[in-house]
């Protein structure tokens, strides 16, 4: 853990010594035109001792924000923090705590008297620092983290996911600490749901004796987020869900049956394992029905292989083909591609090619998919993948492997792959003849 200790930057001319390097005249430079991300932006890491003494000893210089269009001066600060891997550098970057807590105290207090657009900068940028502050075990960087979970000014921002989940990896040495230091005034917001997500996390990894949120107050907010009406709040009751099998029996089998009739069906599928890891049947004939539904079946196969009951998994739902649906299914509903269910999922085409990015000669598949107005082709049997806009439905299905070997090489960093991805490199590599 790295002890927030005084700096040895801030001895008497120190900050002369240091003003030779290219990162402090970048500095001064940032100071005086009060654009500092600007002035920095040549520097993506810190990469010598030098520097990270250069920086610390300006940032007592630094304003909580500064007139850059984007981020504020800790966000400069935690970006450059987090940019290197260097031991000797994360250790002066670590003796600077105190100082950087500072420009923190004081960028949270112009997030409290801002009332511009401005605001939601500076409180992305304090998340962002906090992330920091976990990254290095930093013992005053917990303190704010604690105290920053419960800030209503705060509690909105997404980067707590990432915070939270550092704390919560194992080994970590302020984990427990900070989930101690919050189970008696539980964080509300999304810090709230980042919180239970850490706490989930935990306890299934038998890292926690008692769930936080078997309390009172836990359980009223469980039961608020299963309850919570809003779609865009459903992955909140997912989460809810998730805590049930932690909590006491009376407790459990109540939120439960709230759970299994939520509208969602991730959350019904996620009710379903906790039941099953309960104990409960419910759960087990729910989920086997589910392996046999192509838009559902990876997760609920996946729930019971956690739970080591595979004996409960259809012989239908391990059909080659049917697996290969599910597996594309499950890929196009994730929120960084379709995000949903596609209206129309089939069979294009399945074959056994020899494929080189493999290397080997495997069995592959391309699904015809249809979302609104929206079309294309997907391929599942080495990388699953979606070339949307490129993998058009009108393709054949030569050509749509064709693009996909392409893709795949560069993906590989492959020396075959073709400078510019095309049908007919693509069909050359796989050994087709022309279309």
């Amino acid at each position: 853990m790295v002890a927030d200790r005084p700096c040895p930057t801030m001895i008497a001319g120190y900050h002369v010594a240091m003003s030779g390097t290219k990162l402090s005249q970048a500095i001064e430079h940032g100071l005086a035109t009060k654009d500092l991300r600007k002035a920095l932006a040549a520097f993506e890491r810190i990469v010598t001792v030098e520097d990270a003494h250069a920086l610390l000893a300006a940032l007592p210089r630094f304003p909580a924000f500064d007139d850059s269009c984007i981020g504020t001066p800790l966000g400069v600060v935690a970006s450059l923090y987090q940019s290197t891997e260097d031991s000797a550098v994360l250790d002066v970057l670590g003796e600077g705590f105190p100082i950087v807590h500072d420009l923190y105290d004081r960028a949270l207090a112009e997030v409290r008297a801002r009332v511009d657009d401005a605001k939601a900068r500076c409180a992305s940028d304090l998340v962002f620092m906090l992330k920091i502050y976990a990254l290095y075990a930093s013992q005053g960087g917990m303190e704010r983290v604690i105290a920053a979970a419960r800030d209503r000014q705060l509690e909105t921002e997404y980067l707590w996911a990432v915070v939270f989940d550092i704390y919560a990896s194992e080994g970590h040495p302020l984990g427990s600490e900070v989930v101690d230091a919050l189970r008696s005034s539980l964080p509300r917001g999304f810090a709230g749901i980042a919180f239970l997500d850490a706490c989930n996390r935990m306890v299934r990894e038998n890292r926690l004796d008692e769930h936080p949120f078997a309390s009172i107050e836990g359980l009223a907010h469980l039961e608020g987020c299963l309850r919570d009406p809003d779609e865009a709040h459903f992955s909140y009751a997912q989460s809810a869900t998730a805590a049930l099998p932690f909590l006491a029996e009376d407790a459990r089998e109540r939120l439960l049956a709230v759970a299994m009739a939520h509208p969602d069906r991730g959350v019904r599928l996620e009710a379903a394992w906790a039941d099953a890891r309960s104990g409960g049947n419910r759960g087990l004939d729910f989920l086997a029905e589910a392996c046999l539904a192509p838009h559902s079946s990876a997760v609920a196969c996946g729930y019971l292989s956690e739970l080591g009951r595979e004996d409960v998994i259809p012989d239908a739902a391990r059909d080659p083909d049917f697996e290969a649906q599910a597996t594309i299914s499950r890929w196009l509903q994730h929120p960084s591609e379709l995000g949903e269910v596609p209206d129309q999922l089939e069979l294009y085409d399945t074959r056994v090619l020899d494929w080189p990015p493999t290397n080997d000669r495997r069995r592959v598949w391309l699904f015809s998919w249809a979302k609104g107005d929206d079309r294309g082709l997907a391929m599942v049997g080495s990388i699953t993948f979606a070339l949307f806009g490129e993998a058009t439905a009108d393709l054949s299905p030569e050509d749509a492997y064709a693009l996909h070997c392409c893709w795949e090489l560069s993906m590989n960093g492959d020396a075959r792959a073709p400078k510019e991805r095309s049908i007919a490199a693509g069909r050359k590599l796989l050994g087709l003849d022309p279309s």
